[in-house]
């Protein structure tokens, strides 16, 4: 079980974010978006008997804690989507390793290639965490310390596991040619290790008791991710 965060205007931003890909009972959209702007669909015919795969359930939940298409269930918040797309990046490797659904990796290599296209799932996910989550740790912040203690969980979770993900997964692209995400992975690292030295700074100025209220946020967040062996670092602190 996870926290939502209760972070102000969050949900008026999320709107903001054009849907690209619908759902229907049994078409299977696949939307391949150009730098021009304009959307190419193309749409595949499930067999009622047809199940989603587990790249389809973590693609399409990992599309939904975005924005992009709606799902019930799914949480919207900093946290889910940064494990969501760890999920996501799993399910992608042990597809590619296996050879499976390559036709749909490619895919969604594209749309992380995307990286300026409106409405891609990069530039949704880049808006949503790097130039959104950055913010709240810009001095003067109204987020309270153990608000920005539960955040700095997300921004763990990302430097210990999606960051090196990531690089395998370019890896394991770049193998199979199927592209690569070398430039959504460059804007990912500059810009989580800007939110990384927003909260260490934010930490460093805090007053003793500040920092003991976010040490409690952190340390609260983390008990209920479930999903994860080993401790999350407390990265703020160096």
């Amino acid at each position: 079980m996870f926290l939502k965060i209760n972070t102000p205007n969050y949900h008026k931003i999320q709107r903001n974010f054009k849907s690209i890909l619908h759902q229907t009972h049994s078409l299977l959209p696949l939307c391949l978006i150009s730098f021009t702007g304009l959307t190419s669909c193309k749409l595949f015919p499930l067999s009622k008997t047809q199940e989603k795969t587990e790249l389809d359930k973590a693609y399409d939940t990992f599309r939904a804690s975005l924005g992009i298409i709606t799902q019930e269930g799914v949480h919207r918040d900093y946290i889910h989507q940064v494990v969501y797309f760890r999920d996501l990046l799993n399910a992608m490797n042990d597809s590619i390793e296996a050879t499976e659904q390559l036709n749909t990796i490619k895919i969604i290599a594209d749309q992380l290639t995307a990286v300026t296209t409106q409405g891609s799932v990069a530039q949704s996910w880049i808006g949503t965490t790097i130039e959104f989550q950055g913010n709240y740790y810009l001095l003067p912040t109204k987020e309270s310390p153990e608000v920005l203690g539960r955040k700095a969980v997300a921004t763990a979770i990302y430097l210990q596991y999606l960051s090196p993900l990531l690089d395998k997964t370019n890896t394991n692209l770049k193998k199979f040619k199927l592209g690569d995400i070398v430039n959504f992975n460059d804007i990912n690292t500059a810009g989580f290790d800007t939110i990384k030295q927003l909260t260490i700074a934010y930490y460093a100025q805090a007053s003793k008791v500040d920092q003991i209220e976010m040490n409690l946020g952190f340390d609260y967040e983390k008990t209920f991710i479930i999903r994860f062996s080993e401790d999350l670092d407390e990265f703020y602190k160096k």
